[in-house]
């Protein structure tokens, strides 16, 4: 009876050993999941603000330029866009175009046919394409620069366009009043050389 009352009473111990042991464990463990979690939150919490800064930033650059500036996705539908201070009134876009197809928003008809080209050219390489175009608003004539680029996933694959615009209507029209200027001096220059060619003939007789 004692050794089967000290076998018992060892036995107990060995389970309470056993118990401390595993309670030890787990506040062991418990503090490295604790520690990871906060290793993670903070991690999380720096990449959100570093994140934020970026928005940021991209934000204010986008802010400071006069580009317009649209983006599609893999199927054409629009995602984003951007009119800086809204000071380009040809392409104030409504919130609710977000989400439709470039070719039922309010695009110059000549490039509807830029983008699709895009779409097919760009699955397989990456060359930016680049163009002039124009509209005419209230009998006057506007001029863009239009720059399309892909945008691709991780993979590579093509997921989507960039669009950038510029209005280029005062550049165009000072190119035109010079290419006029030119021809007009050209005549002149040929006017005067016909004047002279026939005094030196009149001069000779």
């Amino acid at each position: 009876n004692l050794a089967y009352i000290a076998y018992f009473i060892l036995l107990i111990l060995f389970v309470i050993f056993i118990i401390k042991m595993r309670e030890r464990n787990l506040i062991k463990e418990k503090r490295i999941l604790e520690a990871n979690v906060l290793r993670r939150t903070e991690e999380i919490a720096r990449q959100k603000k570093h994140a934020e800064e970026s928005e940021e930033k991209l934000r204010s650059t986008i802010n400071s330029l006069d580009d317009i500036l649209f983006v599609l996705d893999e199927k054409g539908h629009l995602q984003e866009f951007y009119n800086p201070r809204q000071k380009n009134t040809h392409f104030i876009i409504p919130e609710l175009d977000k989400g439709k197809h470039f070719s039922t928003i309010r695009f110059p008809k000549g490039v509807i046919p830029k983008f699709e080209k895009a779409f097919k050219s760009f699955q397989d390489e990456d060359k930016i394409m680049e163009f002039d175009h124009h509209f005419i608003d209230t009998n006057k004539v506007y001029w863009y620069n239009t720059k399309i680029s892909p945008k691709r996933n991780q993979d590579g694959k093509l997921n989507g366009l960039v669009i950038v615009a510029r209005e280029i209507t005062d550049r165009k029209e000072s190119e035109e009043k010079l290419a006029q200027q030119k021809q007009e001096l050209d005549e002149l220059n040929t006017t005067k050389d016909k004047f002279f060619s026939i005094l030196a003939h009149d001069l000779k007789n």
